[in-house]
């Protein structure tokens, strides 16, 4: 689709919400606040990035998930998303959208020194085909309350 997906901070992004809360359909609150700074980024012993091992113990990590933990998982990336950009319910995943979302976070680093946790390539699905999330959408929205 010619679209560059950044990550913030890596791939493992969309791995940063809790299995337990997935696998009941439960909403992983404390994902609408976490964040990552430079120190997620230094190496450990096995020359790792400290950020893969946090995102799989604060999260999980495999993907054997279902249809349902993943509409979740991707529902808890939208709204935090949309928290920052302003609401995709009309699914506009413009190249407006991810730039406001670029600023946002390059504006967090600079007068916070850390960025917010979020994963953009799982936003493919709902922009390939928004009819099956109109609904989803409204639905985790109510159910869930994001802190700015």
């Amino acid at each position: 689709m010619g679209k560059l997906y950044i990550n913030y901070p890596m791939l493992e992004s969309f791995q940063h919400i809790r299995l337990d809360k997935l696998k009941v359909g439960d909403v992983d609150r404390d994902f609408f606040d976490r964040k990552f700074n430079e120190d997620d980024f230094s190496k450990e012993g096995t020359n790792k990035v400290k950020y893969k091992r946090r995102a799989k113990m604060e999260g999980f990590s495999h993907c054997n998930l279902s249809r349902q933990e993943w509409d979740l998982l991707i529902s808890h990336q939208l709204l935090k998303i949309e928290n920052f950009v302003g609401s995709l319910q009309d699914c506009d995943f413009s190249q407006e959208s991810y730039l406001k979302l670029l600023d946002f976070q390059d504006t967090l680093y600079k007068n916070h020194k850390y960025r917010m946790v979020v994963n953009t390539s799982l936003t493919i699905i709902p922009e390939l085909y928004p009819s099956d999330w109109q609904d989803k959408t409204s639905l985790c929205r109510k159910e869930i309350t994001v802190k700015s």
